[in-house]
C-alpha cells in the first residue's frame, strides 16, 4: 500500500509539472527566508547569553540629575565597584574596563587595533573568556601583563604569543596568556585584555571613564539593589548630582539612551523582521494548501473509486498526508540547497554568520522541520476533509463541480496573501523614503569630501603635523585642516560635560553635548555661526577662556542675548569659568533618531589620540597618501570619509531596508505564482465554457473581464485591508525618529496600483492564452 502511495504521489507530481514548480519552490524559498530570519532574531536575541553567569552580570551607569535635564551615561568613576563589593554582601565581585585609545608597538612596528582594553584581574571571573593558553587565576598576576586573542595572537605571532612583549605608552606589556575569540554576538567586542592597575577606591579624583559590571549572589532583587545602591551613594556622589543604575548584561544590545555607549540592536526591528516571516509563511502556506486543494478536487473520481472499493477516510488523509509530507520534503530540499546559495548574500547584508552546530541551530532547526510538518498536515487535511465529503455515486456521475467545494476558503486566502504584499510594499516605500530623507537631508554641516585621519599618538609625528598642514594646503590637495578629539566626530562617541549658568539670579546646571577641537573645526565642517564671533577672531592665549553654544542650549537657559553671556564647566581641579563668543547654528551631530540637543564648542591644542579633519579637494586623495606617508613615513594612514562615518548610524535601518525589499518582493512573486496556479486552474476547467462563447461571438476583452474580474475584486479588497494595517505600522515606525517623513496619499496609492496591475497582468497571461485557443480545441477537451 505504501508503495502505491508513492507511486500514485510521484506521479502526481511529475504530471502537474507547474504546480509542482510554483508549490514546491515557492514553499522551498519561503522556509529558506524564514530560516535565514530565525537565524538574525535568534543572533541578536542572544547577545551576551555565552558568559556562564550571564544572568547574575549587571551593568553600572551613573544618571546625572539637573531638574529638568536628565543625563544617562555609560561610564562611572573608578571607585564605584570597589564600594558595591565593598558595602554590599549581593555584590560577589566586581570589574572594570577601560579602553586602550593609543597604539600598539609590535616588533617595533605601530599597530591600531581595535577591542583592547584595560581591566581588573576579576575580569575571569566575572565575564567567561575562556583561555587557550595560560591561567585565569595568575594570568594578570604581573602589573604589566597583556592577554590577547586566538585572532591576535596568530595575526602578529603566529600562535606563539605567550613570552612576547607589547609597547604600550612607553611601557613594556608581557603577553601572559591568549583567549577565545569572543563572539561576535558581544555588546563588548574584546580582542585583548590589559592589567589595568586602577587607582584604588581611595583615590582623591573622580575619574568618570571606566565601564563598571557587578557580579550579584543570587538570590538578589535588583529593584531594592538599586535603591539600597543610590542610598548608600548620596554623601559622595549626590553633591555632583550623580545616581547610579544597573542594567543587566543580556540586555544591553536593545537598551536605548545611555550617552556614549556602542552600537546597539533594535528591538522595534525584531519584532518586524519575525512579522515578515510569519507574513511570509502565511502567504506560501496558503498557496501550498490552495494549489493542492484545486489539484485534489480534480482527483474526485479517484476519491470516488477508493470509497467505492472500502476506502475510509483516514485511509484518505493517510495518502493526502503522504504527498503533502513528500512534497514538503522537496521543498526542504530545495530550501537548504537555497540557504546554501544565498548564504554570502545574507552575510553581507546583516554580518550575522551561520555555523550549522547542533548547540547553536537545533531551535532553528526543529523551527524549520515543525513548519514543514505543519504545512503537510493542514494541506493534507483539508482536501482530504473535502473530498471525502463527497458522496461515491454522484462523484463518478460526475454532478459534483470541482471548483464549488472550498472556494470561498481559497478566496479569503488569496485576499490574505494581497494583503500582507500591499501592506509590504507600502512599508517598503516608507522605510525607503525616510532612508533618503535621513541621507540626503542638509545636516547643518558640510561632510562631503572630510578624510577623517587619526591623529598619531608620538611627538614626533606631532613635531610634524604643521608641515603635513602646509604641504597638503600648498600643492592644492586639501583646503582647511583641523583637530578634534574622540567626541568630536559627528556620528561617533558623544562627549558630554557639566556646566552652570544663572538665570533669573539662580544657578542652574546643565550636561550638554561637547566638542573639544581647534580653532579651525568649525570652518573646517563648514558650520554656520548665525551671532558673534568664531574663536579665530581671538588672540590663540584666550582660546582656553571662549567657547562656542548651538541654538539648542540658548533654547534651553532661555537667553535672549547669549554673547557675552559667563558659564561654569567641570574641570578636575575645579570648576573653571568661560565666555560665550558664539552661536552656532543647530546641526546634527548624532542621527536623526535623536533631536538635536544642547551643545558647547571648546577650543584647545591638538593632542594626540583624536582625530585629523582633512577637507580634501575631490580626487585627491592618493596623494594626500603619498604626502602624508613622505612627511609621517612611521605612521600609518588610516582614514574615513566623514559621510560614510556618519551613515554608519543608520545600519540597523539599511539592514531592514536590505532585507525588506528581498522579502517583499519574494512575498509579492510567491501570490503572484499561486495566483497564476489559481487562475490556470479556473481556465482549464471553464475551457470548454470559454469554446462556447467564443463560437457565440464573444470577444477577447470580454472573455478576459468575465475570468478576471472575481480575481481583480479579491486584489482590491486585499489591498484595501493591508492600506489599513501597513499605515498603522508605518507609523509606529516613524515615530522612533525625532526628524521623519510624513505619509501622504501617495505612498498609499503607489503600491496599490502596482499590486492591482500585477494582478490583472499574472491573470490575464493565462487567460489570454485560452482566448486565443482553437474553439475546436476547447469543445473537444475532456
Amino acid at each position: 500500500m505504501l508503495q502505491n502511495y508513492i507511486t500514485v504521489a510521484l506521479r502526481n507530481l511529475a504530471r502537474s509539472k507547474m504546480f509542482t514548480f510554483i508549490n514546491i519552490g515557492g514553499l522551498g524559498i519561503s522556509l529558506a527566508s524564514c530560516v535565514f530570519i530565525l537565524y538574525f532574531v535568534f543572533d541578536e536575541l542572544t547577545f551576551d547569553r555565552f558568559h556562564d553567569k550571564a544572568d547574575r552580570i549587571y551593568r553600572v551607569t551613573t544618571t546625572f540629575v539637573d531638574p529638568p535635564n536628565t543625563n544617562r551615561v555609560r561610564i562611572t568613576d573608578q571607585s564605584i565597584g570597589p564600594f558595591l563589593k565593598r558595602t554590599f554582601p549581593q555584590v560577589e565581585e566586581y570589574v572594570r574596563f577601560d579602553d586602550l585609545r593609543d597604539r600598539l608597538y609590535i616588533n617595533h612596528e605601530s599597530i591600531k587595533e581595535e577591542g583592547i582594553y584595560f581591566s581588573d584581574p576579576s575580569v575571569f571571573k566575572v565575564f567567561t573568556y575562556p583561555l587557550v593558553a595560560g591561567n585565569p587565576e595568575t594570568v594578570f598576576a604581573k602589573s604589566n601583563s597583556i592577554v590577547l586573542s586566538e585572532t591576535l595572537a596568530a595575526k602578529y605571532y603566529r600562535g606563539d604569543a605567550i613570552g612576547k612583549t607589547i609597547d604600550i605608552r612607553g611601557k613594556s606589556y608581557e603577553v601572559t596568556g591568549i583567549m577565545k575569540d569572543v563572539p561576535e554576538n558581544s555588546d563588548k567586542r574584546i580582542n585583548g585584555l590589559i592589567n589595568g592597575n586602577f587607582p584604588t577606591e581611595e583615590s582623591a579624583n573622580k575619574f568618570f571613564k571606566f565601564d563598571t559590571y557587578i557580579l550579584l549572589r543570587k538570590p538578589t532583587d535588583v529593584k531594592e539593589f538599586t535603591t539600597m545602591l543610590n542610598k548608600a551613594t548620596e554623601k559622595d556622589w549626590k553633591p555632583m548630582g550623580a545616581t547610579f543604575e544597573v542594567q543587566a548584561l543580556p540586555d544591553l544590545h536593545f537598551t536605548q539612551g545611555i550617552q556614549m555607549d556602542n552600537a546597539k540592536g533594535n528591538l522595534n526591528n525584531i519584532y518586524i523582521f519575525i512579522l515578515i516571516a510569519v507574513i511570509l509563511a502565511t502567504v506560501a502556506i496558503f498557496n501550498f494548501i490552495n494549489l493542492t486543494t484545486v489539484r485534489s478536487l480534480e482527483r474526485a473520481k479517484e476519491v470516488g473509486i477508493r470509497k467505492a472499493i472500502g476506502a475510509r477516510p483516514f485511509q484518505l488523509v493517510k495518502q493526502f498526508l503522504g504527498e503533502s509530507l513528500l512534497a514538503a520534503l522537496m521543498a526542504g530540499i530545495v530550501a537548504f540547497l537555497f540557504l546554501k546559495v544565498f548564504y554570502h548574500i545574507f552575510h553581507g547584508i546583516t554580518g550575522k554568520t551561520i555555523n550549522f552546530t547542533l548547540e547553536r541551530d537545533i531551535v532553528i532547526v526543529f523551527c524549520a522541520l515543525l513548519l514543514l510538518i505543519l504545512v503537510s498536515v493542514i494541506a493534507s487535511l483539508y482536501p482530504a476533509w473535502i473530498l471525502s465529503s463527497f458522496k461515491p455515486v454522484k462523484v463518478l456521475k460526475g454532478e459534483i463541480g470541482p471548483v464549488t467545494k472550498g472556494s470561498h476558503v481559497r478566496k479569503f486566502f488569496i485576499g490574505v496573501q494581497f494583503m500582507f504584499s500591499t501592506a509590504l510594499l507600502i512599508c517598503l516605500a516608507v522605510v525607503v523614503r525616510q532612508m533618503n530623507y535621513m541621507q540626503h537631508t542638509n545636516l547643518g554641516f558640510n561632510e562631503d569630501q572630510v578624510l577623517v585621519v587619526q591623529n598619531p599618538g608620538d611627538s614626533a609625528a606631532q613635531v610634524n603635523m604643521g608641515f603635513l598642514t602646509r604641504e597638503l594646503i600648498n600643492h592644492n590637495l586639501a583646503t582647511t585642516i583641523t583637530t578634534g578629539d574622540l567626541q568630536s566626530l559627528p556620528g561617533g562617541i558623544t562627549g558630554t560635560t557639566n556646566i552652570w549658568y544663572k538665570e533669573t539670579g539662580k544657578e542652574h546646571e546643565m550636561m550638554p553635548q561637547s566638542i573639544l577641537a581647534d580653532a579651525g573645526y568649525i570652518s573646517t565642517m563648514q558650520m554656520k555661526l548665525i551671532e558673534g564671533k568664531p574663536f579665530d577672531d581671538f588672540a590663540a592665549p584666550r582660546h582656553g577662556e571662549l567657547v562656542l553654544v548651538n541654538e539648542a542650549f540658548i533654547r534651553e537657559t532661555g537667553w535672549k542675548n547669549a554673547i557675552g553671556q559667563k558659564i561654569e564647566m567641570f574641570t578636575f581641579s575645579g570648576r573653571k569659568a568661560v565666555t560665550i563668543i558664539g552661536v552656532l547654528k543647530d546641526f546634527h551631530f548624532r542621527s536623526m533618531h535623536n533631536s538635536i540637543d544642547p551643545l558647547i564648542v571648546l577650543c584647545e591644542p591638538a593632542s594626540p589620540g583624536g582625530y585629523l579633519y582633512i577637507r580634501m579637494l575631490p580626487g585627491k586623495l592618493d596623494e594626500v597618501k603619498a604626502t602624508w606617508s613622505k612627511v609621517l613615513p612611521d605612521s600609518p594612514f588610516e582614514y574615513l570619509f566623514l559621510d560614510e562615518s556618519f551613515n554608519r548610524q543608520y545600519e540597523n535601518e539599511e539592514i531592514l531596508l536590505a532585507l525588506f525589499i528581498y522579502f517583499s518582493v519574494l512575498t509579492i512573486i510567491i501570490t503572484g505564482l499561486g495566483l497564476f496556479g489559481i487562475a490556470a486552474y479556473s481556465v482549464e476547467i471553464r475551457t470548454k465554457e470559454i469554446g462556447l462563447r467564443k463560437v457565440m461571438g464573444a470577444g477577447a476583452g470580454s472573455l478576459i473581464r468575465l475570468l478576471s474580474k472575481e480575481f481583480i475584486a479579491l486584489t482590491i479588497a486585499g489591498a484595501c485591508a493591508g492600506i489599513a494595517l501597513s499605515v498603522y505600522a508605518a507609523t509606529g515606525w516613524l515615530d522612533r525618529f525625532a526628524y521623519r517623513i510624513d505619509l501622504t496619499f501617495w505612498f498609499v496609492l503607489l503600491p496599490v496600483v502596482i499590486i492591482v496591475l500585477f494582478s490583472v497582468l499574472i491573470t490575464s497571461l493565462k487567460i489570454l492564452q485560452a482566448v486565443r485557443a482553437n474553439p475546436v480545441d476547447s469543445l473537444r477537451y475532456e
